[in-house]
């Protein structure tokens, strides 16, 4: 088995879809947008990554979050062509 094999569980009820997404993106080596250690790097709760927080309720302006980024998606498409 791989080495870099890694599990996301979610048990609390009430989480938005894009949550499941968010932590299986975490599984898949993504970090956030807004941190130093991705590609890029964006202010936090400013875009529509799935990545940022932007879509929780309690942010002074919600944005949806539906969508990723190209290096993104080729980050994930290298991993997953190595399973």
């Amino acid at each position: 088995m791989d080495n870099d094999t890694r599990t996301v569980l979610v048990y609390a009820r009430g989480f938005a879809d894009s949550k499941v997404s968010h932590e299986t993106l975490h599984a898949m080596g993504l970090y956030h947008t807004f941190d130093n250690d991705s590609e890029f790097t964006f202010e936090i709760n400013k875009t529509d990554n799935i990545m940022d927080y932007s879509d929780i309720p309690s942010n002074p302006v919600v944005i949806p979050v539906n969508t990723l980024y190209h290096w993104q998606w080729s980050r994930i498409w290298l991993k997953a062509t190595k399973i």
